[in-house]
């Protein structure tokens, strides 16, 4: 949810220097309920974690910041970016995509795969996470690039096998394509 115009007090600086960036490392800190983003302030003091810890503060107005809300939700899903990859993959021996995805939801650290079908055995499947986080998706038409967004349990929900084994449409307002390669995110 975005309120512009809008902070929170008791957030804690982060160095973040772009929104994205910024909404990324609240979804990965499991603490994390919203962020302020303030475009105009100085390096580390541009993007602010909020949590437990500013839970009781309300929010007040503040020209030029900007703060979003995340409602995590139990159960996990999948964005697909298809004819895109990410170098710096971890091969696994996984045959088939729902296999591949598996891999990916057993390591907690798999934020993201590379799936080629048409690859040789053990090349088909390439699981990321901090190893290649800095690692744009770039244009290859034999893979299909998806990134897992974990459930609040940091896996897949209540019904993990279930859920994290199937592709699962993203609701448009929470994910809006750029372009081909790239999406920007709000805060839900």
């Amino acid at each position: 949810m975005e309120y512009p115009n809008s902070h929170k007090y008791s957030g804690i600086p982060i160095s973040d220097s772009d929104l994205p960036n910024c909404q990324t490392s609240c979804t990965r800190n499991s603490s994390c309920t919203a962020v302020d983003w303030s475009a105009g302030a100085s390096p580390g003091n541009l993007c602010w974690l909020h949590g437990y810890w500013s839970s009781s503060e309300t929010r007040r107005t503040s020209s030029g910041v900007t703060h979003y809300e995340l409602r995590r939700t139990a159960v996990a899903n999948w964005v697909k970016y298809p004819g895109t990859n990410v170098y710096r993959g971890i091969a696994t021996d996984s045959t088939d995509l729902p296999g591949c995805q598996q891999d990916c939801v057993n390591n907690g650290s798999c934020t993201r795969l590379d799936w080629s079908a048409s690859a040789s055995a053990g090349e088909r499947c390439w699981i990321h996470g901090p190893w290649s986080s800095s690692e744009s998706r770039r244009s290859d038409q034999n893979v299909v690039h998806l990134e897992l967004n974990r459930g609040s349990d940091g896996f897949c929900g209540e019904q993990y096998s279930q859920q994290c084994s199937q592709y699962h449409d993203i609701n448009i307002s929470v994910i809006h394509y750029v372009s081909p390669l790239n999406i920007s995110m709000s805060m839900v």
